[in-house]
């Protein structure tokens, strides 16, 4: 798909300058419309076969910082203040005395 994609950047203008060189705008515009046309038509036939993937739940992004606490700011930490902390196993902070 990649390659294709390549080529045709490389091959397009080099075949829509031929044609126009050889045959006028009126050739260029008329197989740019058909090839256009032929697309659209391809994607309707094709519609109902294309269907949209199932994809796993993303999760939430993780937190990067957390606040213990608003005195913890201030450099006025107490040991009282973390002992509800610590004895919470699933808390995601990481204090430390001072």
């Amino acid at each position: 798909m990649t390659g294709a994609g390549c080529l045709s950047r490389v091959m397009g203008p080099v075949f829509v300058s031929y044609i126009y060189t050889r045959y006028g705008t009126i050739w260029t515009f008329g197989i740019t419309t058909a090839m256009m046309l032929v697309s659209m038509v391809w994607l309707q036939i094709i519609e109902k076969r294309l269907k949209v993937p199932d994809l796993p739940p993303v999760p939430p992004p993780p937190v990067e910082l957390q606040v213990c606490s608003s005195q913890a700011i201030n450099g006025k930490s107490t040991k009282e203040e973390y002992a509800p902390l610590q004895e919470k196993n699933s808390s995601n902070c990481i204090c430390e005395e001072k």
